[in-house]
């Protein structure tokens, strides 16, 4: 038997995303498709950048149109995989987000429907538009390297806070264990290169003064860091 997988959806489920919202609302979810004769088919992700790969697979499989049930996370790699495929045109491809992520920072800026009922209704209906979406080149273990965004981008303070959060959760930490106790009590500080040599901050974040004092500092010295590089380029 053929199935005609260009009109049908192919939906990518992440099943942690959400504090678990991804796996134990993913029979409502799917309820409410089948009840709005969206024919479909779909995987859960099994680990990090494993929507990268199933983004790419289902493509080259002949899907044309793609459902993120997830948060930004999911949609940015489902995004990446897009780029990594070379089947057809990204613009070829019809993507859509069912948000069950923490922060859905994608949805709100589109004002895109959060309840389940409206954002299905919303593929239904055929709501659609071209966004751009912004290429950032890097090196890491001296190999140039390339990702895609969707929404936003950061490096710094918050890229480090990100990359921590992200490791935590991967050993099964949640919650406010997570940044109380983790996040910005190991080393509390970040680093920057100004005029070739490294500098270090500390920055505290808690409840009493004193330690906000730590945060006031850090953007006290990064905007006297500014100002030295507006000056030296003129």
């Amino acid at each position: 038997m053929i199935i005609d997988t260009a009109n049908r959806w192919f939906v990518i489920v992440n099943p942690v995303a959400g504090k678990g919202l991804g796996l134990t609302d993913w029979p409502v979810i799917s309820k409410l498709l089948r009840d709005n004769s969206i024919a479909f088919d779909f995987a859960f992700t099994e680990h990090r950048f494993h929507a990268i790969e199933l983004s790419v697979e289902a493509v080259n499989n002949g899907y044309r149109r793609l459902i993120v049930v997830g948060g930004d996370g999911t949609l940015n790699e489902v995004v990446n995989g897009l780029f990594i495929q070379k089947a057809v045109p990204q613009n070829e491809v019809l993507l859509s987000v069912i948000a069950v992520g923490t922060g859905n920072d994608w949805v709100r800026m589109f004002g895109i429907p959060r309840t389940y009922t409206d954002s299905i209704k919303s593929i239904v209906a055929g709501h659609s538009f071209l966004q751009d979406v912004g290429k950032v080149s890097y090196y890491k273990a001296s190999y140039h390297q390339s990702r895609y965004m969707a929404n936003v981008a950061v490096v710094g303070f918050d890229a480090s806070v990100n990359t921590r959060f992200n490791r935590l959760k991967e050993e099964g930490k949640r919650g406010k264990f997570l940044l109380r106790s983790h996040q910005l009590r190991r080393k509390n500080c970040i680093f920057y290169r100004h005029y070739g040599r490294q500098e270090r901050f500390y920055c505290y974040i808690d409840s009493g003064s004193k330690k906000r004092r730590g945060v006031f500092k850090l953007l006290r010295s990064l905007r006297n860091m500014q100002a030295g590089l507006n000056r030296a380029w003129g």
